[in-house]
């Protein structure tokens, strides 16, 4: 038999301490189990439609293959056998409604598997599906910790919009749910996720509906370098919950995951360190490949990027950028997307790593200012249509209105330019000045 599990990894060589958990995307339900389950076709059918997180593969993997992580995901259905379940039903919850590590009751509570269902069939399904499945995830998360000294989890799940019959119907059913045990997800990072959420249109709740995210029990409250996150979507968001069948605007859900992941990953990951000088950099029309007009810009001093206090965790350049494109894509919900061009620094001083870069434009300076004190930045660079641009100083006293704690670490950016907005493509230079 083939193994009830595939992680799939990055083409990369390079890896990340990053893995997306995906244990109900399936619905398959192949022999012998299929012959245990007393229901006919079309009431399986039914079945699964309702208990399979659909599309959840689609969701999640991309984003946490892109970045260099990994995805492991149940090959078969959650009606086979669930891999989130404790393994003895005295220690599990939910198996008082018939629905424990192997379901005997579907979520209507009707008798889902034959009445001869016996206990030796039983302990075959843990023996051959269960265990190995729970050994392979330990020994995942053992190998990204042995590799980056921390491993951070994803456990990808959607829920339908209206409670099943098994479900608490007084609990609130938000557009997002994040799951967490705060033993194995900061308050920060889920302070971060909501913000991302509710910047983007969805309503947000925090272990509501569900609670917790799946973390092995070997190292479950006992191993901080396990971060543990549950993102679950409210099907009604991305697909047709009556035929399954994924809606006309399904790439909306893609990003707002991709978004996440990847706060996710910098969020537990990143760390300050001290600053350096910074030299003159440039925009130029061959760096950026635009039109022959150019952007130059003589930064301020910048914090570079951030290092960790576990080695070799640190979170790359691009992922920063990332984090910054999404947050201005999000800064005004329900409007154009803000165009962003990237291109290289061209440093004056030898020994200054050329590094990536971008200019952000139509940004609000509202917006341009808050993402510049959030990521701890001196200055930030501002212009407008036919006008020089000029540095504004950030103070270090606040963000947003809110008191600086020293203690907590804060992202750096260490593009070769700081942030530089301005208000129209029609701008041709932009200058900021030296800030002692």
């Amino acid at each position: 038999m083939t193994k009830p599990f595939e992680i799939r990894t990055s083409a990369s060589d390079q890896s990340v301490p990053l893995v997306v958990h995906l244990p109900h995307d399936s619905a398959r339900v192949p022999e012998p189990w299929r012959s245990q389950i007393q229901l006919d076709d079309a009431a399986l059918g039914r079945e699964l439609l309702a208990m399979t997180d659909a599309h959840t593969e689609s969701l999640f993997a991309p984003s946490s293959l892109s970045q260099g992580g990994f995805a492991f995901i149940n090959r078969l259905s959650r009606l086979v056998f669930d891999p989130e379940r404790f393994e003895r039903d005295e220690q599990e919850p939910m198996a008082a409604n018939g629905m424990g590590v192997v379901y005997k009751r579907t979520s209507n509570g009707q008798p889902l598997r034959r009445a001869e269902f016996s206990a030796a069939q039983r302990e075959e399904i843990l023996d051959r599906l269960f265990r190995p499945y729970a050994q392979a995830f330990e020994d995942l998360v053992a190998r990204i910790i042995n590799e980056h000294g921390r491993c951070l989890i994803i456990d990808g799940h959607s829920f339908p919009s209206v409670p099943l019959p098994y479900e608490d119907s007084d609990l609130d059913r938000p557009d997002l749910c994040l799951g967490f045990d705060p033993f194995h997800a900061s308050e920060t990072l889920v302070d971060a996720l909501e913000r991302i959420g509710e910047r983007s249109g969805w309503t947000v709740g925090r272990n509501v509906p569900f609670s917790g995210s799946y973390v092995p029990l070997s190292r479950y409250r006992s191993d901080r370098r396990v971060t543990s996150i549950m993102i679950e979507l409210k099907r009604s968001r991305y697909m047709d919950e009556r035929t399954g069948e994924q809606r006309n605007d399904f790439d909306d859900a893609v990003q707002l995951i991709d978004a996440l992941t990847t706060e996710v990953f910098i969020e537990v990951t990143d760390q300050p360190a001290s600053k350096r000088p910074r030299p003159e950099a440039m925009w130029s029309s061959e760096s950026m490949k635009l039109p022959p007009r150019s952007i130059r810009c003589s930064p301020t001093s910048p914090r570079p990027h951030g290092s960790s206090s576990l080695p070799g965790i640190r979170a790359p350049e691009w992922l920063r950028q990332q984090r910054i494109s999404r947050l201005i894509e999000y800064s005004n919900p329900g409007s154009a997307r803000r165009a962003i061009l990237r291109g290289r620094g061209v440093p004056s001083s030898p020994g200054w790593e050329v590094e990536e870069s971008f200019l952000a434009l139509g940004v609000p300076r509202a917006v341009a200012l808050d993402l510049g004190r959030s990521f701890g930045q001196n200055a930030v660079s501002l212009g407008a249509i036919n006008r020089a641009g000029k540095s504004t100083r950030l103070p270090n006293r606040a963000i947003a209105g809110v008191p600086v704690d020293a203690r907590r670490p804060s992202h750096q950016l260490s593009t070769s330019t700081i942030l530089s907005i301005i208000n129209s493509l029609s701008v041709d230079s932009i200058n900021s000045e030296e800030i002692p």
